[in-house]
């Protein structure tokens, strides 16, 4: 997903609103927040206070969304900025909050797995252990596909 704008702090905050509209029926709890980076183009996102929220509906199940924006200028465009989706940490939890499934994809940092990728956590129940440690290759997931739709 990326948002243009005049400027990165307005297409930043676009892709925090359609975020915001992405999570508006599912989650109890406060809006998506934005923060930039100190001396950098790239943002954080969390939904909530980056702390997992109940999703509505009758199951108890909790979600923490974790995103790393990037901006990037295009000299002589209108809207000479975009912002882009470089990470992002989708994590579905238990009531307990027991990691169930976390979608993540990290191209940059320390982990030696920079593609997109699932783990499945303890509580989705007794797993294998080298299944538990595993990185599951996914391809890109989208915030909207891997949370449980309940809107209508």
């Amino acid at each position: 997903m990326t948002l243009r704008g005049r400027t990165s702090d307005e297409a930043a905050d676009g892709l925090r609103s359609t975020v915001q509209e992405i999570m508006g029926c599912l989650l109890h709890g406060p809006p998506a927040r934005i923060r930039r980076r100190p001396n950098s183009d790239d943002y954080d996102l969390t939904v909530g206070n980056d702390v997992p929220y109940r999703l509505a509906g009758p199951v108890h199940v909790r979600l923490h969304v974790r995103l790393l924006l990037r901006g990037t200028h295009h000299h002589g465009e209108r809207d000479p900025w975009d912002v882009h989706i470089l990470a992002y940490q989708y994590t579905l939890l238990d009531a307990d909050q027991h990691e169930i499934l976390a979608f993540h994809l990290h191209p940059v940092g320390t982990s030696r797995v920079t593609t997109p990728h699932l783990h499945l956590g303890t509580g989705a129940g007794q797993l294998r252990a080298d299944l538990a440690a595993a990185h599951v290759p996914t391809g890109p997931v989208t915030l909207a596909s891997a949370v449980p739709t309940v809107c209508k």
